[in-house]
């Protein structure tokens, strides 16, 4: 992830867990979705495998807001998602969930209070 990406990242999560967290019924959490890298027994460095039942595309904030399960998808201003990450999108709305894209904290107002704007 882009240093303004993580940076954006943060904020977000400060605004969910700080303002948000506390006046309403919900809960957000960020996962590490880029697998890790680790040197083998014979001494070459690669990325660990994805486990068994981790999708592609998972976002970046997974949350429940009202009881409804959120995705939020962390982006710079010009970055955009993979092929994975919407066919996660598709399966979450499908599925009756929230996701969307977000590069700053007004996206996250706007995705979690849509009749607000």
């Amino acid at each position: 992830m882009a240093r303004q990406e993580n940076e954006i990242l943060n904020a977000i999560m400060d605004y969910l867990k700080i303002v948000l967290e506390r006046r309403h019924p919900c809960y957000f959490y960020r996962t590490n979705n880029v697998p890790a890298v680790e040197r083998t027994r014979d001494g070459i460095i690669r990325f660990r495998k994805r486990p068994k039942h981790c999708p592609k595309g998972i976002p970046d904030i997974h949350g429940v807001w009202y009881g409804k399960y959120v995705g939020i998808e962390v982006k710079h201003r010009k970055g955009k998602q993979n092929k994975d990450q919407k066919a996660f999108q598709k399966r979450v709305e499908e599925g009756q969930g929230i996701y969307f894209v977000a590069r700053s904290i007004e996206d996250v107002q706007t995705g979690l209070f849509p009749n607000d704007s």
